[in-house]
């Protein structure tokens, strides 16, 4: 475990955004460093310090997002897809729900077993009363499982005539959908995502979030202006649904930025008209202008109450899953704090194919976004990836999990290690160059194994004109201090120093 501290930090205040103005959420650096994939030869992920990544399930097939069933099985919507085409349905019915049962809670499923099929493009699952829903691309399915061996043999569909595509009529964009219940507003929630690129859509329910009542009835438009907002999860605190939401494509590789939103019954959402908060499309690209005018009152006045997003993260990253983290596991910054999967990336400036960290007080205010799990595209500089991120969920001993539906298919867990530790008296943010420095420091480990070893500490001090090797002294209880007396740094800029903590454990040796 490392943990890395940098000096002459730059210090930003609280971003607020101005309508029309077009940016990127201010980022946080989560100090990521590689480690192994256990379970998978030759792959490492980027984590901050003191979490390590495991292979969960392989060969899981196109997985999408996850839910827990009642008995705490990860369940996966499976889509079929034609061939290696990613993004062709079979028009065979392959698309299917698998189990991934963990019987011996060794962190790793004992199978991948089919627990309902005959599906098309299946995108979302969840339980609700004892039964199993799933989203396909053209209705909502109620399963049971009546006999109680694990397959859900009895179906019927609960919600109809969901947007999608004729098999061997050609394809459309946008035909998955997920669906979240709100037991507590006695709503379900589905979302619809739009036809094109950008477009007036003749169907006015597509580029919506569709309600409607627990029982399937009272269908209805809750929110437009979503061009394809494939994650969606309740607030654990404010119990509000939030959103990602993914962005046209003909602006440039740096435009528009994803957002992530709060959806407000009756909201609008910028879609075809505008993007992050009142910033409009341009128009002067033909195509679009084509495909929109004439403008009209009505798409000025929707573009003026649209609300600010909690956060924009970099164009063409595609966020599929948002999950808030309401586990006890993982440090205490990351409760009630959102992830967001995203799929992509080749297409814009951002490298992509990675999980980041949403940190904002629960109405969406303040918000800063990190980069929590990266490593998927190994080399920015080609687009050569060996996983896609798209759902996410936390089991009970707060775990996160993590679906791949392509190059690699499978589900892979995030937790905290054997190590983990903090600041308690970090160094100096700022320090003069060419001066001496006494440097006096502690850091805190909130996990060790207190059955083996003593941990070792040691902190490299170089970029400090001191030892790369420097021992921190043991105070007892997992603390140590870092007491040293160093010639400086010669030039001005960022320095960073780290402090590597070693332990024999139970899990063996882990640094």
């Amino acid at each position: 475990m490392r943990l890395p501290i940098a000096l002459c930090l730059l210090v930003s205040s609280v971003y607020a955004q101005t309508p029309v103005e077009v940016y990127v959420t201010p980022k946080i650096d989560l100090q990521l460093q590689p480690v192994a994939v256990a379970g998978l030869e030759d792959r490492t992920l980027n984590v901050p310090p003191g979490f390590v990544v495991e292979l969960f399930a392989e060969d899981v097939g196109k997985a999408r997002l996850m839910a827990w069933s009642p008995d705490s099985v990860l369940h996966v919507a499976v889509m079929g897809t034609r061939g290696n085409n990613e993004w062709r349905a079979d028009p065979n019915r392959t698309g299917r729900v698998v189990a991934l049962p963990d019987r011996d809670r060794d962190g790793r499923a004992d199978e991948v077993r089919t627990v309902a099929d005959d599906l098309l493009w299946p995108n979302s699952v969840t339980f609700y009363q004892g039964a199993m829903y799933v989203a396909d691309t053209d209705e909502v399915v109620r399963f049971h499982d009546g006999d109680g061996d694990g397959f859900y043999e009895e179906r019927e569909v609960f919600i109809p005539d969901l947007a999608t595509w004729i098999p061997g009529l050609g394809g459309a964009e946008h035909v998955t959908h997920t669906i979240v219940f709100d037991e507590a507003n006695e709503r379900i929630y589905v979302h619809q995502g739009s036809s094109c690129d950008l477009c007036r859509e003749r169907d006015p329910e597509r580029a919506t979030v569709l309600a409607f009542n627990l029982d399937g009835t009272g269908r209805r438009i809750f929110a437009r202006g979503l061009r394809n907002s494939i994650g969606l999860a309740l607030h654990p605190l404010t119990g509000e649904l939030w959103a990602t939401n993914n962005g046209h494509d003909r602006s440039g590789r740096g435009l528009p930025p994803e957002t992530i939103v709060i959806v407000r019954e009756g909201g609008f959402y910028g879609w075809p008209l505008a993007h992050g908060y009142q910033a409009w499309v341009d128009f002067e690209i033909d195509e679009y202008f084509r495909s929109i005018a004439p403008f009209t009152l009505e798409d000025t006045l929707d573009v003026e109450r649209m609300e600010q997003p909690v956060a924009t993260v970099a164009a063409h990253t595609a966020p599929m899953a948002i999950h808030f983290y309401t586990g006890d596991q993982f440090p205490a910054e990351y409760h009630n704090q959102a992830f967001v999967a995203l799929r992509a990336g080749a297409r814009g400036n951002d490298p992509g194919y990675k999980v980041v960290a949403v940190f904002s007080d629960p109405d969406g205010q303040n918000a800063h976004v990190g980069d929590f799990l990266t490593g998927f595209r190994p080399n920015p500089g080609s687009n050569r990836v060996w996983g896609k991120p798209v759902g996410l969920e936390s089991d009970a001993q707060g775990v996160l999990y993590v679906s791949s539906d392509h190059t690699t298919q499978a589900v892979f867990r995030v937790r905290v290690g054997p190590l983990m530790g903090q600041w308690e008296v970090g160094p100096p943010d700022t320090v003069l160059a060419g001066q001496p420095l006494d440097l006096s420091a502690a850091i805190a480990l909130t996990r060790f194994d207190r059955e083996a070893a003593a941990p070792v500490a040691i902190a490299d001090l170089s970029a400090l004109g001191g030892s790369a090797e420097t021992p921190l002294t043991a105070l007892g209880d997992g603390r140590y201090r870092l007491e040293v007396a160093l010639a400086g740094a010669e030039a001005n800029g960022r320095k960073q120093i780290a402090v590597s903590v070693a332990q024999n454990t139970a899990e063996g040796p882990f640094e």
